[in-house]
């Protein structure tokens, strides 16, 4: 909206852009360590075995490659962040 509003240069736009940054890095990088300890601990549990194979497959799979999406959209904007940073 911001941009759309031709207000680039405006102190909301900063703030709104590092507010941005921070709810990522919470809520998708910092969450990754503690899910993976979860997901892990999950193989000592008795009932682990009783999974069939495709779906700790699905589980753990799927999240190998959704984890390092996330870590590759956060650098690319922390560089976006640093190049905007660098500007001011």
């Amino acid at each position: 909206i911001l941009l759309t509003l031709k207000m680039k240069d405006s102190k909301l736009y900063f703030y709104n852009a590092f507010i941005g940054l921070i709810i990522f890095f919470v809520f998708r990088i910092v969450i990754i360590i503690p899910a993976w300890y979860m997901l892990l601990s999950l193989r000592s549990l008795p009932q682990w075995k009783d999974v069939a194979f495709i779906y700790k497959f699905i589980c753990i799979g799927g999240s190998i490659p959704l984890d390092s999406l996330n870590i590759y959209w956060f650098y690319k904007i922390v560089i976006i962040a640093k190049k905007y940073l660098k500007s001011i």
